[in-house]
């Protein structure tokens, strides 16, 4: 088990690197950041968290630069008949 995940049904799998994209040509979102893992697209940042990270990004002129971070996949086992859930936390709350 490790420290500060939930016991009994949630599983932290390795810490692995995700790359942070600005996804320029995302049609709903112009701010949107993609997050990619072992070359798969995971997910995407939530709106205000794409915003401020955009921010971030372009005061420290890289506001095209693709980021890496660590993150954690956690496995949620609760659901049963079902395949599982999965979340990605990822390590750039400071950034935010």
């Amino acid at each position: 088990m490790n420290p500060g995940i939930e016991p009994d049904y949630k599983e932290a799998t390795n810490i692995l690197t995700a790359y942070l994209i600005p996804y320029n040509g995302n049609i709903y979102d112009s701010n949107a950041i993609q997050v990619d893992i072992h070359n798969r697209t995971v997910g995407y940042l939530s709106r205000s968290d794409a915003y401020s990270f955009r921010h971030k990004l372009t005061i420290k002129n890289l506001s095209s630069q693709i980021t890496a971070c660590c993150a954690i996949i956690i496995r949620d086992n609760r659901v049963t008949g079902e395949s599982p859930s999965y979340d990605v936390k990822l390590d750039i709350e400071p950034l935010i």
